[in-house]
């Protein structure tokens, strides 16, 4: 290895690392940290689940789960042949423009004198993604506080359906 291809140290509070091997064990020894911190959190702690589902009780409202709250919002908004918009097309146009704003940036980046070479902070993005975070978020509380919570009802027994199986040698009655 040359030694203009080879990694220089980083300074750093007066110290200088280099980013492999230092830095990037440190990284590693933080994700699995996380990652066993996880498996254990799965592992002693219960879900809390519903009953089981029944055929026979009724009164239950099946409500999605919290993450997908704002959508459910947006299909009281949309009905009938609108359904599509809906749930596909105004989903994908807010995450399109998410993902476009970093690109719409069209300026030039101006010389600075204290932080030569970077481009300056713009507001209008952050500005943009925080309007659609919040208007997710709050569909997404409007949906919980609107919709109502599951009421717990006794099962019913089905009835029997007529004529009844007849055993065989037995004579069915009249």
């Amino acid at each position: 290895m040359s030694p203009e291809t080879e990694a220089k140290p980083v300074e750093q509070n007066g110290s200088s690392r280099r980013f492999f091997p230092d830095f990037a064990f440190l990284e590693a020894l933080v994700a699995v940290a996380l990652l066993v911190g996880l498996v254990l959190l799965a592992a002693l702690t219960k879900p809390p689940l519903q009953a089981v589902a029944g055929p026979s009780v009724s009164g239950y409202v099946p409500r999605p789960e919290w993450y997908f709250l704002w959508l459910f919002q947006l299909l009281k908004y949309f009905k009938g042949s609108l359904e599509a918009v809906g749930t596909a097309l105004v989903p994908t146009v807010l995450v399109a423009l998410l993902v476009a704003l970093p690109f719409l940036d069209r300026r030039q980046p101006k010389t600075r004198r204290l932080l030569t070479g970077t481009r300056p902070v713009r507001l209008w993005p952050r500005v943009v993604a925080a309007a659609v975070m919040a208007l997710l978020l709050a569909a997404t509380l409007l949906a919980a506080t609107s919709t109502p919570a599951a009421k717990p009802t006794p099962p019913r027994l089905p009835a029997p359906v007529w004529p009844m199986r007849v055993l065989p040698g037995v004579p069915p009655r009249a």
